[in-house]
């Protein structure tokens, strides 16, 4: 893994398909932090599998604008029994742990507004246009997530303080007025504002 390369992250299994005989392609969509360098010919990914062993696949395809890559899982007789089962189990939807040959391109680095972590006892500053679970991740914190898009409710998290601006469809009107709870995957803080959460 090269200085360039990211730490391993999470991606989300979006497509499946069975191109020939011992052959997959799968279709993954990553963290919106994400960015990608001019991928040489013949660009691999490792991809972590169930056993925790990292193993190397050919990226098909890449997405500029969607962080999407699209990678190839071909077996061979010989292949490992981690790999296998990377090509057996793995199912829509999923959250697979990968790293590869991207890199995090100079952005706007203006920042929108703050949130307070109160169980870690830290503050981060979140970015325009980068969401809060991304920062998160960016530096090692735990979150849980599914959708991304504000649908599902998994990344449900209490307001301790602050007005959140929603932009959620999973909460109903009356809990988005009592400014008490957010989908931290999509919504957001008021700009310049600090909010303070129960993470």
């Amino acid at each position: 893994m090269s200085e360039n390369h990211l730490r391993w992250i999470p991606a989300r299994v979006e497509e499946i398909n069975e191109i020939a005989e011992q052959t997959k392609q799968f279709r993954l969509f990553l963290p919106s932090f994400t960015r990608f360098e001019v991928l040489p010919p013949n660009a691999y990914i490792e991809i972590k599998t169930a056993s925790g062993m990292a193993r190397q696949v050919p990226i098909v395809t890449h997405h500029l604008t969607k962080q999407e890559i699209m990678i190839e899982v071909a077996l061979k007789d010989a292949e490992d029994v981690a790999l296998r089962d990377f090509y057996d189990n793995t199912a829509l939807e999923q959250i697979i742990e990968l790293t590869a040959p991207f890199s995090v391109e100079d952005r706007d680095d203006g920042i929108d507004f703050y949130v307070k972590f109160v169980r870690q006892g830290i503050t981060l500053a979140i970015p325009k246009e980068v969401s809060i679970t991304d920062i998160m991740r960016e530096h090692g914190l735990k979150v849980n997530t599914s959708c991304e898009y504000g649908i599902c409710g998994t990344c449900y998290a209490e307001v301790l303080k602050g007005e959140i601006l929603h932009k959620d469809t999973y909460l109903m009107d009356d809990e988005k007025a009592k400014q008490d709870c957010m989908m931290i995957c999509v919504s957001r803080g008021i700009p310049g504002s600090t909010i303070e959460l129960d993470l």
